[in-house]
């Protein structure tokens, strides 16, 4: 990779135990009591406008760390999504501005999850422990119908809490602590624009990182696999040994540009390491 990010921007804050515990956003951000410190007040993102108008505090597109709770699902040595109907039901959706709808669907002879966004921004996930020691690469497939390249166009930088949208996410979240301050996360992106391998932290939230894996329309309707050794990621991206997930997410979302996309998921897993050649 071509880039190195400050890891002193990266690290985790620690805040007192006494302070109140905030339920949990699959991407953090909260708001606080008007009598909050300035300790607790660096935990809010930055303020930014929707396409309405309306500042938007603690709803960036990469908070949903606010809906976790404090028990999570126990995963088995090797985790499997398949995205069948009984299957989808069990992820829970996080809204940000509209609503992307999800929905397991048959297309090209498989079973996927399908989720087209028109300017809104939602995501599904699941709140489940992955042992990254036993299972640390993160395979899945994906296809997209179109990129937001209008957007690049028009001098709309990816980079940006404007150009914060792309036609398909997957997270990946670890969570050291009650607080949202005390997460990390990794966005792999099908991106517009940005060329595969850069990467760059969250505008909103600066413990997300933003990771190209795909980029532009060239395999737009075509399935593509990607593997991914995820304890390595986060060694390499927070200069941080990460042995536990504790949620994954999909996401399409197009608010903050008024895009519209559909794309589909499918075959989302946890394996061993083995020989996998990763991309």
């Amino acid at each position: 990779m071509n880039q190195r990010i400050n890891h002193n921007s990266l690290q985790i804050s620690r805040y007192p135990a006494s302070l109140a515990i905030i339920v949990m956003a699959l991407l953090l951000g909260s708001c606080f009591a008007s009598n909050a410190d300035q300790a607790l007040d660096s935990l809010k993102p930055a303020p930014s406008e929707s396409s309405d108008g309306e500042s938007r505090v603690g709803e960036s597109d990469d908070d949903f760390l606010d809906d976790l709770e404090d028990e999570y699902e126990s995963a088995a040595e090797s985790i499997v999504e398949d995205f069948t109907p009984t299957q989808t039901a069990l992820w829970k959706q996080r809204m940000f501005k509209g609503e992307t709808e999800y929905r397991s669907v048959v297309v090209d002879q498989r079973t996927a999850l399908e989720a087209t966004t028109n300017a809104s921004a939602s995501l599904l996930f699941r709140q489940k422990t992955v042992d990254l020691r036993s299972t640390p690469v993160l395979e899945w497939t994906w296809k997209i119908s179109n990129t937001f390249n209008r957007d690049a166009q028009q001098g709309v930088s990816e980079r940006s809490k404007a150009g914060d949208d792309f036609p398909a996410r997957v997270y990946v979240v670890f969570r050291n602590g009650p607080l949202p301050g005390n997460a990390m996360a990794i966005n792999y992106i099908w991106a517009s624009s940005s060329p595969v391998g850069s990467y760059w932290p969250n505008p909103f939230q600066s413990n997300a990182i933003m990771l190209v894996v795909e980029s532009g329309e060239q395999r737009a309707g075509s399935w593509i696999t990607h593997k991914r050794n995820v304890a390595d990621d986060f060694k390499t991206l927070f200069g941080e040994d990460i042995s536990t997930l504790h949620g994954y997410a999909v996401m399409v979302d197009g608010d903050n540009t008024g895009n519209a996309t559909t794309s589909w998921f499918d075959n989302l897993s946890f394996t061993a390491a083995g020989n996998t050649v990763l991309q």
